[in-house]
């Protein structure tokens, strides 16, 4: 895997643990 795109998929699923931490 690219470099850009593991550091890019990192960043997502990051977003999406804070999301759902701040959700639910």
């Amino acid at each position: 895997m690219r470099q850009k795109e593991h550091e890019a998929m990192n960043r997502t699923q990051g977003l999406d643990f804070l999301t759902a931490a701040f959700y639910h």
